[in-house]
């Protein structure tokens, strides 16, 4: 699963977008800082006016969503869709068919199952040492009583991860997050493939 993320800083095409979009009522949280779910996150959603001068998101618009699918039972929230069984889920199919957003990261992290537990962050084997480099994380999204909301699509973990957990998010290259959102055949393709090799740190 993936349960925290940290939200990317530096970027300036992501900052230009998220200084565009609408917060409403709420404080959003912080570049640079650690997401956790109910938290109103930045997701790349798609634009009808193309903005120039951006390289690789200039039909792409940032809203703020908040994390989480409200429970069927009424307690706790759902913060992540298997992309192996999404489309056969009645609470993610039509997102999957219709409402597919992007939700850019730094990294994420994830814990040891054993004691004493370890965390660690896990990011672009990109990033040049001691700089973070965006990684994008493919998502649904969809409206409950008039708020929407989002989850992080996720699927068998790589060798990068697998030692320390079996699951992993979905991660799109940036040329990827336009066909991502628009083409319904390339996000079955995504979906279908094995995830690129991330680095980590152990976070003390």
């Amino acid at each position: 699963m993936c349960g925290r993320y940290q939200t990317p800083i530096g970027d300036n095409e992501l900052d230009f977008l998220i200084s565009m979009a609408q917060t409403g009522s709420f404080t959003p949280i912080q570049p640079g800082m650690d997401a956790f779910p109910s938290n109103y996150l930045p997701v790349l959603v798609p634009s009808s006016v193309e903005i120039s001068g951006l390289r690789t998101l200039r039909k792409c618009a940032a809203e703020f969503y908040r994390w989480g699918y409200p429970s069927p039972t009424g307690s706790g929230l759902i913060i992540n869709a298997r992309a192996e069984t999404a489309h056969e889920k009645p609470m993610f199919s039509a997102s999957l068919r219709r409402a597919r957003c992007v939700i850019p990261a730094n990294g994420f992290y994830e814990w040891t199952d054993t004691e004493p537990k370890q965390k660690y962050f896990f990011m672009s084997v990109n990033a040049p040492k001691g700089i973070k480099e965006t990684i994008f994380l493919a998502g649904l999204y969809n409206i409950f009583d008039g708020e929407r909301r989002f989850v992080i699509l996720t699927t068998e973990a790589n060798d990068s991860v697998s030692d320390i957990h079996d699951r992993m998010p979905v991660i799109l290259d940036r040329t990827e997050v336009e066909p991502w959102l628009t083409d319904i055949d390339y996000a079955y393709l995504v979906l279908r493939r094995v995830p690129p090799l991330l680095s980590r740190n152990l976070v003390v």
